[in-house]
């Protein structure tokens, strides 16, 4: 039946017809933000014989779901893809399509969109809800379904885990009339942002803090769209003074200052207590080197929400710019943490086969063997203690307070660290020594914020694993154990996570060194090189890194170094290396079917603004990169940025 598979686009082959779309049904109610990418299902009948049938289904983002007849204008493309040229099972046997079903998510409604079209037949149009009920859309409902699946676009499409097999990645908004509806469909969906969930680092979502604004940034920056973006904030603000905190932000994104302070001035004397507004201004007066300042700010964002995670690691982060070490791991202590939530999947039965073509004429052998994870190695050949290292598994407020603990920790080093660490926090001896001593609980203590009155210790922090072994350290006691914190254990786990990073990079480059010092070549594998790159990076070491990640991509190709190498050279300015990056990640999303990537596109619009398109292609052209390579990005890029007349497009 392979006979059946699409010549150009990815399938799976259903054990039983189906299957695919009921799983989808059975999972509608775990759905708690932005929901699943779309889900297309085909089912296709043999010429041989009619009442044989097969399910096929695939996975797509970035298609107009305005409409019935934007989704059905997609489900009717798909027969022209048929390859009827392969003829696997039998040399006779054709397939056409007989029925298609375009599901689509509407995370407002908590519905499920489907277009069906049969053939022969019509159009059918409905919503599901989480107990299988119909309803019919209507146009609110539609505006909902567009904008849910443009926000999928915008904050999914570059997350490792979205590059499972299957997955076609369309640009959401390709032009200037889609981007007219955008703005158009934002305003109109604003106040019911909050509805949508937020990022890992806001408790609760707010109509300034939700996943429907951060997809307005994300798309206003990576197009530089500013003027739109200042029309449609202005209209909002009218009626919503809250929207002050995005203007503002919108403004220190147009290098607008003068404006962004004047709106942040007026709107803090009307909301004096508005910890948004005083993060925004913590933040650009920490880009002024004013940390004074930034700490006042910072402060008062705390007391106005002590509940809040965003307050907390700025505090800690001004802590960390004024070297005050001892108050920034305290402010680190006092962050509340929040429970990670996976992205929305749901679990599918195996599939009999997958059908994974590659693109026509494209060149295999620039990625030999790549599967969909962007590595060509094999887990075999790794360490198992580096393929273990726990780093790597953090996520939301738990990943950036590890950040903020790596910058401490490369400022001032581990020893310095640990002796900080005792000076502040109760170590286990001493707690276990107090209560054996019957003396009060050390745990009454200061707020680090020492200037206002002190925040009551939260109740509500999730926390993760059983508290670990305390670390060992020597060093004197500078407050008396009365002065001092109890550690969080989740804080007490991070110093263990940085600790095993900084065993396995200690141990690299001692033995690195010695092979060095015997004129011995230092051997590991491409998939160890590429973790040792990881932790180097992890841990502000950026020599250590890029020279982790060559040795890496000398022998494997890997998404994730040659990712970690463009960020690195687009702050180090080297544009040659920044443009061969983006060629080879661009090709390698290509290979899995993604033609859109807002990291990329942020990057790309980042070097044609600052050194004209005209001065890129030259370079481009100067490498040694297979002509499709560079067809694709000027298809993908240069045209993009003709479209929408990104500045520096036609120098």
């Amino acid at each position: 039946m392979s006979d059946s598979f699409f010549k150009d686009i990815p399938e799976f082959l259903e054990t039983r017809v189906n299957e695919s779309l009921e799983a989808r049904s059975k999972s509608l109610s775990q759905f708690k933000e932005l929901g699943p990418a779309d889900h297309v299902h085909t089912t296709k009948v043999g010429s041989r014989n009619p009442s044989k049938e097969v399910g096929t289904y695939h996975f797509v983002s970035g298609i107009d779901a305005s409409s019935s007849a934007s989704l059905a204008a997609y489900l009717n493309t798909l027969s022209y893809s048929l390859d009827k040229s392969q003829q696997w099972f039998t040399k006779s046997q054709t397939w056409s399509i007989s029925h298609s079903v375009y599901c689509c998510y509407n995370a407002f409604s908590r519905l499920d969109v489907r277009v069906e079209a049969k053939v022969p037949g019509g159009v059918d149009t409905y919503a599901i809800d989480e107990n299988g009920r119909k309803h019919k859309m209507d146009v609110r409902m539609w505006v909902e379904t567009y904008m849910s699946s443009i926000l999928r676009s915008l904050l999914y499409s570059d997350e490792l885990y979205s590059r499972f097999t299957g997955h076609r990645k369309f640009n959401p908004i390709p032009n200037p009339d889609s981007e007219l509806r955008f703005f158009e469909a934002f305003e109109e969906l604003f106040p019911l942002g909050h509805m949508l969930g937020s990022s890992p680092e806001i408790r609760i979502p707010t109509n300034v803090n939700n996943h429907l604004v951060r997809g307005f940034f994300i798309y206003v920056r990576q197009n530089c769209r500013f003027s739109a973006a200042l029309n449609s904030l202005e209209k909002l603000h009218i009626n919503s003074p809250e929207v002050s905190v995005l203007l503002a932000q919108l403004y220190l994104y147009m290098d607008h200052e003068v404006h962004a302070v004047r709106v942040l001035h007026e709107a803090l004397q009307k909301q004096r207590m508005s910890a948004d507004l005083l993060v925004v201004q913590a933040r650009f007066l920490v880009s002024k080197e004013r940390y004074d300042l930034a700490l006042t700010s910072a402060k008062r964002a705390v007391h106005a929400s002590p509940s809040e995670f965003l307050p907390w690691i700025c505090l800690a982060e001004v802590y960390l710019h004024l070297e005050d070490f001892d108050s920034a791991l305290l402010a680190l202590n006092s962050c509340p943490m929040y429970t990670y939530y996976e992205r929305d999947v749901y679990p599918i039965p195996p599939p009999a086969k997958a059908h994974l073509p590659l693109p026509v004429g494209f060149p295999k052998e620039e990625l030999e063997g790549e599967n969909a994870n962007g590595r060509t190695g094999s887990v075999d050949m790794v360490d198992p203690y580096l393929a273990r290292l726990p780093s790597p598994s953090l996520r939301g407020t738990f990943a950036r307070v590890y950040e903020v603990l790596t910058l401490i920790c490369s400022k001032i080093g581990w020893d310095e660290l640990l002796r900080i660490r005792s000076s502040v926090f109760v170590m286990e001896e001493e707690y276990r020594s107090l209560n054996n001593s019957g003396k009060p609980n050390p745990d009454e203590k200061e707020d680090p914020t020492t200037e206002e009155p002190s925040v009551k210790q939260r109740n509500d922090n999730e926390s993760h694993l059983d508290k670990p072994e305390a670390i060992m350290t020597s060093s004197t006691q500078n407050l008396s154990v009365h002065n001092k914190r109890l550690c969080e254990r989740w804080l007490d786990n991070l110093f263990m996570v940085l600790y095993e990073d900084l065993r396995v990079f200690t141990i690299w480059r001692a033995e690195y060194t010695h092979f060095r010092s015997q004129g011995l070549v230092y051997r590991k594998s491409p998939m160890e090189w590429e973790i040792l790159g990881e932790v180097a990076f992890r841990l502000h070491h950026r020599v250590e890194a890029v020279e982790a990640f060559c040795a890496c991509l000398e022998n494997m190709f890997s998404f994730k170094a040659w990712k970690t190498m463009l960020i690195i050279c687009a702050e180090d300015n080297n544009i040659e290396l920044v443009l061969t990056a983006i060629a080879k990640l661009t090709l390698s999303n290509y290979r899995w079917y993604q033609e859109y990537s807002p990291f990329l596109l942020e990057h790309i619009k980042n070097r044609i603004m600052q050194d004209g398109a005209l001065k890129m292609k030259s370079i481009l052209a100067s490498t040694r990169l297979d002509p499709y390579i560079l067809n694709l990005i000027h298809k993908l890029y240069f045209e993009w940025a003709i479209v929408f007349q990104i500045p520096g497009h036609e120098l």
